[in-house]
């Protein structure tokens, strides 16, 4: 399978972005209909990496698990867990990203910051401050982001002393429209 180098998102128009996604769905109906279960992973790969770009994460986690069950070895290639992971956070599935971006960190990848973010969000305050602080004191240049989260973490931690939380935004939510 080879996916046309026009896969940018946003220098596409809706009509060409119609027609990668049309490609991109056929080259998935073909590896079906041939049982080729290489293909098809494959295929799901780059549906998946496609609509992850479009922020549509909830299909694009079914396509990764469509990759991740018809090529088992993409569980060990690490940009596939990295992007994997990205895909999970942004549906909300703090836990299994963190998961997913620990085995890539221990992989080597440089995603330690994408790690604390996923702990932060999954209650862990405690830990992704540590892993915030360790990474801002490597990187005291980088993103301002990760500063305000070691910043505003140390105060939830420190301050209140909240190591560790069971969220639960959509409660949260319901007792801020009441």
């Amino acid at each position: 399978l080879r996916v046309p180098a026009m896969v940018v998102a946003d220098s596409l128009t809706p009509e060409e972005r119609g027609d990668v996604r049309r490609y991109l769905h056929k080259r998935l109906c073909l590896a079906e209909a041939a049982s080729d279960s290489r293909q098809r992973a494959i295929a799901h790969y780059h549906l998946a990496n496609d609509l992850r770009s479009l922020q549509e994460c909830r299909e694009a986690v079914g396509h990764y698990a469509g990759a991740r069950r018809d090529d088992p070895t993409y569980c060990q290639r690490w940009y596939f867990v990295a992007e994997y992971a990205g895909a999970l956070f942004e549906t909300e599935r703090f836990r299994t990203a963190a998961a997913l971006y620990q085995a890539a960190l221990g992989a080597g990848l440089p995603v330690t910051p994408l790690l604390a973010d996923a702990r932060m969000f999954n209650g862990e305050y405690a830990e992704s401050l540590r892993l915030f602080r360790a990474h801002n004191k490597r990187n005291p240049r980088l993103e301002a982001e990760w500063q305000l989260k070691e910043w505003f973490l140390a105060h939830i931690v420190e301050t209140l002393g909240s190591h560790r939380q069971r969220r639960q935004p959509s409660k949260a939510a319901h007792t801020f429209d009441d």
